[in-house]
């Protein structure tokens, strides 16, 4: 058989060897490289704001139905607490006057409403002492009669009791005076007594029949006189359920014209807060317009500025309070490596403040991010603005290169932190 042994002459070049060489030298680097750390980030936009609501941009509307009778701004001018901003006038030039004297109107009729109340309440109490002083009388006459009805009793038992015994007494003096024992004058003086003894019952069961009519009578009295008090009572608490019922109308009806007449003398309007007027909706005089019809665009100044945070709802439970965050803002020249965020430039630091419990928009959640006082503070107000649009990463945990690349293919969310944890 025939051997090749030139092939065992031949050498590899020398440029193999080295790039053998390269080859391993970047394996070995990009292994070390997938071992380096890594800090998960979750990437959001927001929009510089006022942290204050009370600070935060609003509209400034009319107060009245009127035209507008002087603009004393003009747009982007800056204004002071107080300032007048600009004056409305009402199409009835006495509405004023007629507005006045309706709610005068009504606190005079108020006034005489309570003071019928008050009388209406002294009233009630006479009524209601007169009632316990006539029940009282009643009640004394009542115990008068019973006890006089109690007395007759025992007067009627006693004539009763004298009179069957006089009956027999004359029973007696009769059967004598046929013996001859008994004289006629003794008989006759008998039978007189017996007949006034009974004459005596007769009367008192009389009296008696007499007394129980006036008993009866009186707590007849008594009950009538409870039920007109009681009637009269109710009339005046009816009167006083009435009067109470007007009197709640007419403080309503004071309240809402006051509540009209205050609106009308806040016909000029003035600044409540510092600030700039970014837009002035209306100044034409000849144009009617109505309550809370659109006039300014105000802006207070801001004291203490926000970011006003966007999340996607998929990112949301990985955002806790406390956390920090690294911003970009629109229009700074800035480099960021959110893995690595001390490798940056033109960066700033913030916390979380706050997120909302609830989304009002679908999909988005909101959270306040606040400057991080450990971290470089934000350009000032003259150059970052309100509105001013950012880009912001918040900082979750720290893990390998090669975690976060295979999770990135598995498309798994980052770790999430606890607030305890110190974030690097």
């Amino acid at each position: 058989m025939y051997k090749y042994n030139v092939l065992k002459r031949v050498e590899p070049g020398s440029f193999v060897g080295r790039y053998i060489l390269i080859t391993i030298a970047i394996f070995i680097v990009i292994m070390a490289l997938l071992w380096l750390p890594w800090q998960q980030t979750v990437k959001g936009v927001g929009t510089v704001t006022a942290l204050n609501p009370d600070e935060r941009n609003y509209k400034i509307v009319s107060t009245i139905d009127g035209f507008i009778e002087s603009v004393d701004v003009k747009e982007n001018q800056y204004v002071q607490k107080g300032d007048k901003l600009f004056s409305m006038k009402d199409l009835d030039a006495s509405y004023q006057e007629k507005l006045s004297r309706i709610v005068q109107e009504y606190r005079n009729t108020l006034h005489n409403a309570k003071e019928r109340y008050k009388n209406l309440e002294d009233n009630f109490k006479q009524q209601k002492k007169s009632m316990e002083m006539g029940i009282e009388v009643y009640d004394t006459k009542l115990i008068q009669l019973q006890n006089k009805v109690k007395a007759l009793n025992q007067q009627q038992k006693a004539l009763r009791n004298q009179s069957a015994i006089e009956k027999i007494n004359y029973k007696r003096a009769k059967r004598l005076f046929k013996d001859g024992i008994e004289s006629k004058r003794g008989l006759e003086l008998k039978k007189f007594h017996t007949l006034k003894t009974e004459a005596a019952a007769e009367k008192i069961t009389v009296d008696l029949e007499n007394m129980y009519n006036e008993l009866n009578i009186t707590q007849k009295e008594k009950m009538r006189f409870m039920n007109e008090s009681e009637l009269k009572l109710n009339d005046i608490q009816n009167k006083k359920l009435s009067t109470q019922s007007s009197i709640n109308t007419l403080q309503q009806e004071i309240d809402k014209s006051s509540v009209i007449l205050s609106r009308y003398l806040s016909k000029e309007i003035v600044a409540k807060s510092d600030g700039h007027i970014m837009r002035i909706y209306q100044a034409e005089q000849n144009i009617l317009l109505k309550k809370g019809e659109e006039v300014m665009y105000f802006s207070p100044k801001v004291t203490e500025r926000a970011i006003l945070l966007k999340v996607p709802i998929f990112n949301m439970p990985l955002i806790k309070k406390g956390l920090k965050v690294r911003i970009i803002f629109y229009g700074w020249p800035a480099l960021n490596i959110s893995g690595w965020p001390h490798i940056s430039h033109g960066t700033y630091g913030g916390t979380i403040k706050s997120i909302e419990r609830a989304s009002h928009e679908k999909g988005v959640y909101y959270a306040l991010v606040v400057e991080d006082p450990e971290d470089d503070p934000w350009p000032d107000s003259e150059h970052l603005r309100i509105g001013t649009e950012a880009t912001l990463w918040i900082r979750l945990k720290t893990v390998h290169i090669w975690y976060e690349l295979w999770r990135l293919l598995a498309a798994q969310p980052p770790k999430m932190v606890n607030i305890q944890e110190n974030v690097q």
